[in-house]
């Protein structure tokens, strides 16, 4: 029972890890997103209008990727906290059966004494 104990709490921190991991790289997608934005801004208002064009093209591709990469991650976390969801109802159901024996031994304890 203290292996099983021991292995759910390891898993339930890696899926905490895992999942605040990608909060974090989607914070930073997002982030790079911004400055893309401004850079390319910057750089079209510089040059002319075939070189506008490119850089406008190739930000639309830079949100894409960005947009897909996020939501990706967004999907990750949603699975991450479903499945910390789902092994905090296995804990707890863990917690009342050895509540529930523990307290049957400690009743048998008495009956025995």
């Amino acid at each position: 029972m203290v292996t099983q104990c021991e292995t759910y709490l390891a898993s339930t921190n890696a899926e905490t890890a895992a999942r605040e991991h990608a909060e974090r790289t989607a914070d930073v997608a997002e982030t790079a997103l911004r400055t893309a934005r401004r850079e390319m801004a910057a750089a079209v208002t510089s040059n002319s209008a075939n070189w506008e064009f490119k850089l406008a093209e190739t930000l639309r591709e830079v949100e894409k990727r960005v947009r897909q990469t996020t939501d990706a991650l967004r999907d990750e976390r949603d699975l991450f906290r479903k499945r910390l969801f789902e092994s905090r109802e296995r804990e707890a159901a863990m917690s009342r059966v050895l509540t529930e024996q523990a307290q049957r031994l400690l009743e048998e304890g008495d009956t025995i004494c």
